[in-house]
């Protein structure tokens, strides 16, 4: 929720940062992700 407010703000307010370094964003997002999936399976 709190991430989908951030970027929500990202679109509003800095697009043209957000398009420069989307894929900057993707992969800290991806990581989070595979971080999770991670813990998950070692739990």
């Amino acid at each position: 929720m709190y991430m989908l407010r951030v970027r929500y703000r990202y679109v509003v307010f800095h697009s043209s940062y957000d398009i420069k370094h989307q894929h900057v964003i993707k992969w800290v997002q991806y990581i989070y992700f595979i971080k999770g999936v991670y813990v998950v399976l070692c739990l």
